[in-house]
């Protein structure tokens, strides 16, 4: 029986009157790839928010390794194992790639000497080895993406939370990414991903949950969520599959 990292139950946030997620149960098994989906405004994003402690829920409970998270500060919740990254990238000014990363190694190295041991071997690992003196804010959005996303590893989290990882990237680098997202998996790390390009989602997941205006609607193996009518009918209003998405 797979061993259960992380998992919601009952979680809501209200903002005023909206409803934003409502009575969200998922759980997320160690060593996985789980995605989820969801039209725009579908509550993906508040939900990981609240996942990473930048949010705090309205009511419910959020458990990762059975500790009860929900509401506890972002900075806790990184310290005990969840990274995540953000659709909108946002490179520390004036800092060089590799100095990016060192800020996020350290949170597990203190001593400069360890971080900047644990960023160069981040960035071998994301590709950006080469180019770690550069000024991070000066790379192309692929690369910031990369960075954004070797920031959040150096954190050496157990479960690393993708926000759109591939928004704006040109469609030629979307298999570069599945398979860095396959390999941090591979390498230990537990990933939960939102994306809206379905081929790219599609391929990568082990399992899936989908969201629609607060509530979740669909769980289960891509290939069940691509057929799921319910699914289809959220994204288009009408009988076309979702992967041609």
């Amino acid at each position: 029986m797979s061993e259960i990292l992380l998992e919601t139950r009952n979680v809501t946030k209200r903002f005023g009157g909206l409803i934003a997620n409502e009575d969200i149960n998922i759980h997320v098994n160690k060593g996985e790839v789980l995605g989820i989906i969801g039209a725009n405004g579908a509550g993906k994003t508040t939900l990981f928010s609240m996942l990473a402690g930048a949010l705090p829920v309205t009511s419910g409970e959020i458990l990762f390794k059975g500790i009860p998270i929900q509401n506890m500060k972002s900075s806790r919740v990184c310290k005990l194992g969840i990274g995540r990254t953000f659709q909108i990238v946002q490179p520390f000014t004036n800092l060089s790639v590799l100095d990016n990363v060192i800020v996020g190694a350290f949170l597990r190295h203190p001593k400069y000497a360890d971080a900047l041991r644990a960023a160069e071997q981040v960035l071998r690992f994301t590709g950006l080895y080469d180019i770690r003196d550069v000024p991070g804010d000066s790379l192309t959005l692929t690369q910031k993406k990369r960075m954004e996303l070797a920031k959040a590893i150096a954190t050496e989290p157990d479960i690393l939370l993708l926000d759109e990882v591939t928004a704006g990237v040109n469609p030629t680098e979307h298999p570069v990414f599945m398979k860095l997202v396959t390999d941090i998996r591979d390498n230990g790390i537990t990933v939960v991903i939102i994306e809206h390009v379905m081929r790219v989602i599609m391929n990568i997941s082990d399992r899936m949950y989908v969201l629609n205006q607060g509530k979740l609607i669909a769980e289960g193996l891509p290939a069940d969520i691509a057929k799921n009518p319910q699914v289809i009918k959220s994204y288009f209003g009408e009988k076309r599959n979702v992967e041609n998405k």
